[in-house]
């Protein structure tokens, strides 16, 4: 009745999909092609595709940001696994960005590892995360983006100013 839907790239989402600590079927899925928005509190492992907009809590498991996925919002989990983009803050005792991996913003990490191909551009401390906080306030995300927007005005301000001085 249901037929497996073919995978693109199977090597790279079999290996990303095997990095999930919790080996049990309670997994939530956010598939390609779809757009979510609102905030994830989970005890499951989360498995982003598509596209996310928001926080998510998941203080005890993986969360998995595949090379399809784009998540714009904070994430507090156990693990995190960045294939895809992250736009945000991103709070883990271990952070993984692989190959297509792409973090900017913030990350509050025990343990860091960057594959080549893969990057980060903002703000990296080394801490032991708290995962007993509550789910991070909607806020940030719009705080981030007005960060984004008076750094754009200001290196706007600052070509426009060497242009001059030269």
């Amino acid at each position: 009745m249901f037929k497996k839907r073919k995978i693109e790239s199977t090597e790279n989402k079999q290996s990303t999909e095997n990095n999930f600590e919790n080996k049990s079927d309670k997994k939530t899925i956010i598939c390609a092609e779809t757009c979510f928005t609102g905030d994830i509190v989970s005890d499951a492992d989360i498995l982003i595709d598509g596209k996310y907009i928001g926080n998510i809590l998941c203080k005890q498991n993986t969360v998995i940001v595949t090379k399809t996925g784009i998540v714009t919002g904070s994430i507090l989990a156990k693990k995190s696994i960045i294939d895809g983009k992250i736009e945000g803050r991103v709070e883990s005792n271990l952070i993984e960005i692989q190959k297509n991996g792409m973090i900017e913003g913030e990350i509050y990490s025990e343990n860091l590892s960057i594959e080549d191909g893969g990057f980060f551009i903002g703000l990296s401390k080394k801490i032991t995360v708290d995962l007993n906080k509550k789910i991070p306030e909607r806020n940030n995300v719009q705080e981030h983006k007005k960060h984004q927007k008076i750094d754009a005005a200001n290196t706007v301000a600052l070509k426009e100013k060497k242009e001059k001085v030269s």
